[in-house]
């Protein structure tokens, strides 16, 4: 009986110790652990007074960071700043208006092109030509005695119908009337109407 109290004694005794043990190496291994991420590095970039790379406590948030750079002259409102960092991580903080500031700049070099372009459009001197073919209203133009350089500054007319109607009124000894002109290849009543205010037979 003695012997085996003696043995649940020593047993007792060993895990007692066992304990003890192991109570002790836990805090080192956990002790051991801290220092090693102590502190973890985060390169900062984007919209904050100064972009780079900063130590930070291994328990950092993003709003940490972001203070850490000169806080933010952007928005962070799509942002976590309750986020936890780790060791290597990249913070890119959108900026507030740096797309829009772009799109100003380019803005009036766009705006001056086409500043250049209307000074050049400008055409209503082509309204001149009009009154200038006003001018033949005012001296019809005898079909029986023109040429064909004369002929052609009529509308419709060109080299072919001019010539046509040059061979028509040598053929048939002259117009006797405007209305013939349909006798001629080409001149239909569309065109007639055009010329009749226009052309004379004397």
């Amino acid at each position: 009986m003695k012997t085996s109290r003696i043995v649940l004694a020593l047993l007792v005794l060993a895990v007692l110790a066992g304990m003890a043990v192991y109570g002790q190496l836990l805090p080192a291994s956990l002790s051991a652990t801290e220092p090693a991420s102590s502190t973890i590095q985060v390169d900062v970039q984007g919209a904050v007074q100064h972009p780079g790379l900063y130590e930070l406590p291994y328990d950092a948030r993003l709003e940490d960071a972001i203070e850490a750079a000169g806080g933010s002259n952007g928005d962070t409102k799509e942002l976590n700043l309750a986020e936890r960092l780790s060791d290597g991580q990249k913070i890119t903080v959108p900026g507030a208006d740096g797309g829009a500031a772009s799109a100003s700049t380019e803005e009036p070099s766009v705006s001056s092109k086409p500043a250049s372009a209307p000074s050049a459009e400008p055409i209503p001197p082509s309204e001149s030509s009009p009154s200038a073919s006003k001018s033949p209203d005012v001296e019809k133009i005898n079909i029986n005695t023109a040429g064909k350089e004369q002929l052609m500054e009529l509308p419709g007319i060109g080299e072919v119908k001019a010539e046509a109607i040059i061979a028509y009124r040598e053929s048939s000894g002259g117009f006797h009337a405007v209305e013939e002109l349909l006798n001629v290849k080409g001149i239909g009543e569309k065109t007639l109407e055009k010329l009749k205010p226009l052309v004379s037979i004397e």
